[in-house]
């Protein structure tokens, strides 16, 4: 069944509920369904072929969920990319994705058209008109049944296209359903990015309900969130570790009664103990769910139930419906209850593979198995409690960064000899990013010069927070870097913080 026949079957039955609040915008599903289907009608005069790739380039809105709907209707594949990507990004996502088409902001095309006219796009589709850019050269067709492709950076340095078939999307999202129980009384206000797993999870639960969604884009005005919860009466809230701990700083999430709030759920990364203990002692009448997934994976894998916080302190919960986990060690072997090992999972919710990447996806993939590369154990019980990731990226703020394309970045300038990236642990972000590098001599406005440089040259989320210099980035004998010891050289700098400008470790 495809995503758009089940939303459909939602705005049938209930026609006149609300669907979306966005500032001076609201839209009934009735409204929703009428605004997807003049998309359509102008997506369809594009001749559009079935299972064209087509990039959204659009802020959490309206106007994004109207063609998310759209698009998936006409049998053509969504590339979402955040909003606040960098151009370079977008290119290198439009010529991977071999994308016919790009549907944008009249902004974002005029401050970026001499680029976007060069790339391999057909047309670029406006607010007010549709462009013809150019004829595109023929891709790959997409596989059968396939709705959006989730670019996720990898450890290789170059981002991976994750392919979700309809029938990945619908499945999952009913599993979540079975945990969550949402109604169409129900609302959330959205603040994580449609264009990732997480937020679209949050997007497809809601709209399969009938519930309504209250767009709050931006989380650093964080009083206009919590304001719009009580406004709206809002009834659930869904974010990274991040969120919650900058809510409970900055905006008296805290000190405000907002008794409509019944459940909060996270993922993207573990959750604190204290940070979770914060927000149940804040919200002592609301559920909390803490759940645990992949991008590969649709979006979730496994969920702690509320009644469990306490009982499974630190799990990440038991399988959604229609999952099943094993924990491998490295032959490949099932390992008993508590013992730890690589976390394998199966289930009609494993992606159908990474676009144009068959090798990468024969890694992941095995006998229908994907391989999570995260380690863990399960208990008698079968909850999961998750002990590390043998994957090197970085997780910011709800955000996967590879420390592979900022060190390409880094390494690009003058001056620059060599450059290592590393997560470090923060207690707002869960990891900050980092970056050393070592130079051919030391200059007093390098620091600014390369935070420049990656201002321009990377998305916001992937920027360093700071930069310091080193002697050497800690390499093996055949030329890799040795991660670890760099992150605890980059931790031990960034923890002393001591110096002005650019650290050293000479």
């Amino acid at each position: 069944m495809k995503v758009t026949q089940v939303i459909s079957q939602t705005m049938e039955k209930w026609p006149d509920q609300m669907a979306v609040v966005e500032k001076n915008i609201r839209w009934t599903y009735a409204r929703l369904g009428q605004e997807s289907r003049l998309l359509q009608a102008r997506l369809r005069d594009t001749e559009l072929d079935k299972r064209d790739r087509v990039v959204v380039w659009l802020k959490n809105g309206s106007q994004y969920i109207a063609t998310y709907l759209a698009l998936l209707e006409v049998d053509a594949v969504v590339v979402a990319i955040h909003p606040d990507s960098a151009i370079s990004d977008v290119l290198r996502t439009i010529e991977h994705a071999g994308a016919a088409g790009i549907v944008t902001t009249s902004n974002l095309w005029e401050r970026n058209r001499d680029a976007l006219e060069k790339s391999r796009l057909r047309f670029a589709m406006l607010p007010q008109t549709t462009l013809s850019v150019s004829r595109s050269i023929q891709m790959s067709r997409s596989l059968d049944g396939l709705a959006q492709i989730v670019y996720t950076s990898g450890t290789t340095g170059t981002p991976k296209g994750v392919m979700l078939s309809h029938d990945n999307l619908v499945t999952n999202t009913r599993s979540i359903l079975a945990r969550l129980s949402l109604s169409p009384s129900d609302s959330v206000v959205a603040t994580l990015p449609f264009a990732f797993a997480y937020g679209n999870s949050v997007l497809l639960t809601h709209l399969f309900t009938g519930a309504k969604i209250v767009i709050e884009g931006n989380l650093m005005y964080a009083h206009c969130i919590v304001e719009s919860m009580k406004k709206e009466g809002v009834t659930g809230f869904s974010g990274v570790a991040s969120n919650y701990a900058f809510l409970l700083r900055q905006s008296g999430f805290n000190e405000i009664n907002l008794p409509s709030v019944r459940y909060f759920t996270s993922a993207g990364g573990p959750m604190p103990q204290g940070l979770l203990g914060k927000v149940r002692e804040c919200f002592p009448a609301s559920d909390f769910h803490v759940m645990y997934g992949q991008t590969e994976a649709t979006a979730r894998l496994t969920m702690l139930a509320p009644k469990d916080l306490d009982r499974k302190h630190g799990s990440a919960g038991r399988t959604v419906p229609g999952v099943s986990i094993k924990i491998l060690d490295e032959t490949g072997e099932p390992v008993p209850p508590g013992k730890s090992g690589e976390i394998a999972v199966a289930g009609a919710n494993i992606m159908q593979g990474y676009w144009l990447d068959p090798t990468a996806t024969e890694r992941r993939i095995k006998n229908g198995i994907l391989h999570t590369g995260d380690l863990g154990y399960s208990d008698e019980e079968g909850y999961l409690f998750i002990t590390g990731r043998s994957s090197e990226m970085i997780k910011s703020g709800g955000f996967r960064v590879n420390p592979e394309e900022i060190e390409e970045v880094l390494r690009d300038q003058d001056g620059v000899s060599d450059a290592g990236v590393a997560g470090v642990a923060d207690d707002l972000l869960g990891e900050v990013i980092v970056a050393g590098v070592v130079v051919q001599a030391a200059r007093e406005s390098l620091e600014k010069r390369l935070l420049a440089h990656c201002a321009s040259h990377l998305s916001p989320y992937k920027r360093p927070q700071a930069i310091y210099l080193l002697a050497g980035v800690p390499r093996s004998a055949n030329g890799k870097i040795l991660r670890l010891a760099l992150r605890e050289r980059l931790e031990s700098l960034h923890r002393q913080n001591t110096l002005d400008g650019i650290g050293s470790s000479r």
